[in-house]
């Protein structure tokens, strides 16, 4: 197990270098053949705006554990293609969950410990923002600063967009083939990728965050919840006490928790999804009514109705866009 506390965005990554026993070069740490392939790049976008790409290939299991921190801001993670498991520990009580691709949100004091498995490709995205820097872009309410002055930990998920994939694939491509101007190609995506992260978390409920997650168990329920709501929208939306009786989670917790984690309450996230999921069938060349269909609705009308309040324009209106 390889252990660092993160103080600064450079200090962490030169402990995390030494650790590996690879080397560092300028801004870049090239993997030590003996542990695999694959690089570690710290990029200072501006002060107090930092990131860190990771893309290896490990021959042997991993295991990273960063330390609880009293650096002053927050992380935020995508993973692009990651089979990772993280476990996070909050005071005395493990959070456990298995992660997918998308974009976490943790505070520092949140101690967090990774697995890799040797011979799967881990490509990370770090972003590291001080206090400083969340205050000086942050006057007014945000999701980033009101978290940051909390005094709760705070751990939080979401999912991508093609934008967010696009912009991810155009920093992995500018690092890796030495683009000219590189330093400034990643600066000016980095930017922006951190602007579409930031409205992304900003949709979630204005209100001062309350931590409802308490056990190692409930991450990965809230993830199954998650799962199981999207896989079939043919049939409704079960119900919250449904849900609540299968997964052994209080009604109250889980309409707080699902909330807090992913930012929306839980019909408000299958109906964002559901319409999303028509949209695609529509743009891949379905018919309206049988997009309908293929997502729970017998009533076309209800379905032109529903498509049109999250979209603002009708079925047939944005299939022949």
């Amino acid at each position: 197990m390889i252990s660092s506390e993160l103080i600064s965005p450079h200090e962490w990554v030169k402990k995390i270098a030494a650790s590996l026993d690879s080397p560092i070069e300028g801004n870049k740490v090239t993997l030590n053949p003996v542990r695999g392939k694959g690089y570690l790049e710290w990029h200072a976008i501006e002060t107090g705006f930092d990131m860190m790409l990771t893309d290896i290939v490990q021959y042997k299991d991993f295991t990273f554990y960063r330390e609880k921190s009293n650096y002053e801001g927050i992380m935020i993670k995508y993973l692009v293609e990651t089979p990772t498991v993280f476990t996070l520990i909050n005071t005395n009580e493990e959070k456990q969950m298995i992660a997918e691709e998308g974009i976490y949100f943790s505070t520092p004091d949140y101690p967090e410990t990774t697995h890799t498995k040797a011979g799967y490709r881990y490509k990370i995205i770090v972003i590291l923002l001080s206090l400083d820097w969340i205050k000086k872009y942050h006057k007014d309410y945000s999701f980033i600063l009101n978290t940051t002055t909390t005094a709760h930990s705070v751990f939080a998920f979401e999912k991508v967009n093609t934008h967010i994939q696009q912009l991810v694939f155009n920093i992995f491509n500018t690092c890796e083939d030495e683009h000219s101007y590189k330093e400034l190609r990643v600066k000016a995506y980095g930017t922006e990728l951190l602007t579409r992260i930031i409205s992304l978390f900003d949709y979630r409920t204005r209100t001062p965050y309350k931590e409802t997650v308490h056990n190692k168990h409930d991450i990965t329920i809230l993830f199954t919840i998650r799962s199981k709501l999207l896989e079939n929208f043919e049939e409704e939306c079960p119900t919250i006490q449904s849900i609540s009786n299968e997964f052994g989670m209080s009604v109250t917790k889980l309409k707080n928790s699902f909330k807090a984690f992913f930012g929306k309450p839980i019909y408000q996230y299958y109906q964002q999804e559901r319409m999303n999921y028509a949209k695609l069938l529509l743009e891949n060349g379905e018919n309206v009514s049988e997009t309908g269909y293929k997502i729970g609705y017998t009533n076309l009308s209800k379905f032109t109705l529903a498509y049109k309040k999250a979209f603002g324009v009708s079925p047939k209106e944005s299939k022949n866009k």
